[in-house]
Order: structure tokens, then sequence, then C-alpha cells
């Protein structure tokens, strides 16, 4: 980072030789994801890196800027998993990446690790209905109203709740499993 600073300062960042710098950089980095990568695609199922490896066969989905950049060779690629895996597979392939590209000592590389929040519906759902149980009958607040949790009808198999104000018998407010367990106050 330092050299790259002094080299910037010494021939200034739109010179030739800063522009030839910056190319030769990026093709040591390329060549450096070109190795990492082969390993790679020899453990897992890549697709768009692999020609044989079918959309939705794949245990990774590969993308890099190779041609986006106006080059030859890349210096930024993206991976991500195949959703239709399940989440512990999906965690053991994430595990496995983390050390294997720890190993390589890759310089001037780094990995950036982005999750997603996904929730559990089926759980939140039964953590639901528990706390449901726990509230039959009784008055509790919700958003400042008070009132009554009470089971209004089932969609898809599963039991929905609604929120009647105190004195309500007819109008309610639909509650979703994440506001019966979080923002209901008893």
């Amino acid at each position: 980072m330092e050299q790259n600073k002094q080299f910037a300062e010494q021939y200034g960042n739109m010179s030739q030789e800063w522009i030839n710098r910056c190319e030769w950089r990026g093709k040591e980095i390329c060549k450096q994801m070109e190795c990492m990568m082969k390993i790679l695609n020899e453990k897992y199922a890549i697709c768009q890196y692999d020609s044989q490896v079918k959309y939705g066969e794949h245990d990774l989905h590969f993308y890099s800027n190779r041609g986006w950049n106006g080059k030859e060779w890349y210096d930024h690629i993206q991976l991500c998993f195949n959703d239709k895996l399940d989440k512990d597979r999906n965690n053991q392939i994430l595990n496995e990446l983390l050390t294997l590209i720890t190993d390589m000592e890759l310089k001037n590389v780094s990995c950036r690790v982005q999750y997603d929040t996904v929730t559990d519906d089926e759980k939140l759902y039964t953590d639901a209905i528990k706390k449901y149980n726990d509230l039959e009958g009784k008055f509790v607040s919700l958003r400042g109203h008070i009132g009554k949790v009470k089971e209004v009808g089932e969609y898809n198999g599963k039991k929905q709740y609604g929120f009647f104000k105190k004195g309500a018998r007819k109008y309610y407010n639909p509650l979703s499993s994440i506001e019966i367990i979080f923002e209901i106050a008893v």
C-alpha cells in the first residue's frame, strides 16, 4: 500500500507509468485468483467458472468483472451459494472456503463475507403458538392499545391470530408471528 502511494507521488496517478503499474498489479492479482479458483473448482461444483456445471447443480456461482472492466483479466470475483442447498450445507461450504482461502496466503487479495438474514418461519410460528397459549383470555397491550389476542382462522393449515381492541367483537388487527412474540406486552 505504501509502495503504491510512493509510486503515485513519484510518477503521478495519471501518468503512463502509473497506468502500467496498475495494469501489472491487476494481472498479478488475477493470477492469484486463478490459482485460488482452480483449487476451489477441484473441490466444488462452480457454475459459470466450469462450463460443465449446470445452473441448479452447483455448490457455488461464480461472477467476475472480466470484460466489464475492459480487460481480459479480472481483479474482482464473487462466489454465491446455491439457494437450493440447505442452510447446513451452505454453512459447511462457507467454513471450508474460509479455511482454504486463509491457508492460501494470498497477497493483495481480500475476502469479504456478506450475510443475509434468513428467518426460520416454522420456529417463529411454533413460538407464536406458545406465546398465544400464555396470552389466551388475558388483556394485553399492543402499540399503546389494550385488548386481547384471539384466533381468527386458518390459512394454509396454520392458525391466524388477531388483536381485538377492548370492547371490539368484529374488527381486529391481523398479527404476524413476529408481532405476537415481540410486540405484545402482558
